[in-house]
């Protein structure tokens, strides 16, 4: 792998693969393509990339041991039923389509539990900002990571992380608070 993927040497974090991915029952080859993932879209280096195509070289072949690359699809697709991936479609300006993929560090319960927490936190946070601002979640539409801050006007942070961001973000909830 080239090191323009995953940086110099010195630069790498370790390689954390999920225990619920493990405990799940996927294949090993599953486990082995959700690292190759990672190491692919630069999620061992400090600065992930901003998006990441979703590409099959043929070193996934040889690396998960596959004799050709339908057989890294089948891989792939467990990986996406037990939600350890997820992946999209956006249409470049030369009207090409490309498949993204975004890979994930918390199992689908993990998030469900994490978005209950958020709507029992939004009836509760205390209106205590002292200057106006308030709290938000902000996230890319259709995805699940999201960005939690504090502003003093909600909509011109949404505008300043849109301009920065390919895909279109949404504000799922805001509230007055420091």
């Amino acid at each position: 792998m080239s090191s323009d993927v995953v940086g110099r040497s010195d630069e790498l974090l370790p390689l954390q693969v999920p225990q619920w991915l493990i405990l799940s029952g996927v294949s090993p080859r599953s486990v082995m393509l959700y690292c190759l993932y990672k190491v692919s879209l630069g999620c061992r280096s400090k600065v992930p990339p901003v998006d990441a195509t979703l590409q099959f070289p043929h070193e996934f072949v040889a690396a998960l041991q596959l004799d050709d690359i339908s057989q890294v699809w089948n891989v792939h697709r467990e990986l996406l039923e037990v939600g350890a991936i997820g992946e999209r479609q956006e249409v470049c300006d030369d009207g090409e389509v490309r498949r993204l993929v975004e890979v994930y560090e918390l199992s689908p319960r993990q998030f469900a539990e994490a978005d209950k927490r958020c709507d029992v936190l939004s009836g509760s946070l205390p209106s205590v900002g002292k200057n106006g601002g308030k709290i938000y979640v902000i996230r890319p539409v259709g995805s699940r990571p999201v960005k939690i801050g504090y502003s003093a006007t909600v909509q011109g942070r949404l505008r300043s992380l849109q301009s920065s961001n390919p895909t279109k973000l949404e504000l799922l909830w805001q509230a007055v608070g420091s």
